[in-house]
């Protein structure tokens, strides 16, 4: 029997041109297709999105980058974040753009619906020998805190300039769980 396609949302939260972690999110594209996965990768400088303010998104005045990217989170599954660990947090590019998406949009839209029982994956790239748990528990933290919910384990890949066989087997091994969450996620 052949599983339905699923599709997920790959947001990668470094905006760095040659970002380890957009590198990890582009392999892990390839490998979640042998999986059926489509994973739909999108780069968040293609979107104006200002500083999340409370006073911009009161006046109905919403950025047209947030209806954009509010369609593409609600077509998807599921998310996938690919991310570095900023100062033992999220980079700010990314937790601006959970921010936006997380606003009710109409007053019949309720908060956080955008995010309302989507399944995330989290995968970390980093220089360091260490680093990346930090960003994945806040991460998880603010899953919850939007009802969402995160796969039990995260890919944090250290010293990720050098990709070895050992490494892209861990690769291979999350992208299978991942598939295997999200189907599970969604009853298949």
């Amino acid at each position: 029997m052949q599983s339905k396609e699923i599709k997920l949302l790959g947001i990668c939260g470094s905006l760095r041109k040659e970002s380890y972690n957009k590198h990890l999110l582009d392999l892990l594209q390839q490998h979640l297709k042998a999986e059926h996965i489509d994973l739909e990768c999108i780069n968040l400088l293609d979107y104006e999105l200002p500083l999340y303010n409370h006073d911009i998104a009161s006046t109905g005045n919403i950025p047209q980058a947030v209806h954009t990217l509010r369609q593409l989170l609600e077509d998807s599954h599921g998310l996938l974040l690919v991310t570095p660990e900023y100062c033992g947090s999220v980079p700010g590019a990314l937790k601006n753009a959970i921010d936006w998406l997380s606003i009710p949009l109409d007053r019949e839209d309720a908060v956080y619906a955008a995010f309302k029982d989507k399944p995330w994956g989290i995968a970390i790239a980093t220089t360091s020998k260490v680093g990346g748990l930090k960003c994945v528990e806040h991460l998880r933290g603010i899953a919850g805190s939007v009802g969402s919910v995160t796969m039990p384990r995260a890919l944090v890949i250290h010293e990720t300039q050098e990709l070895t066989a050992i490494k892209l087997q861990h690769v291979s091994r999350f992208v299978q769980t991942l598939a295997k969450f999200v189907r599970r996620w969604y009853g298949e």
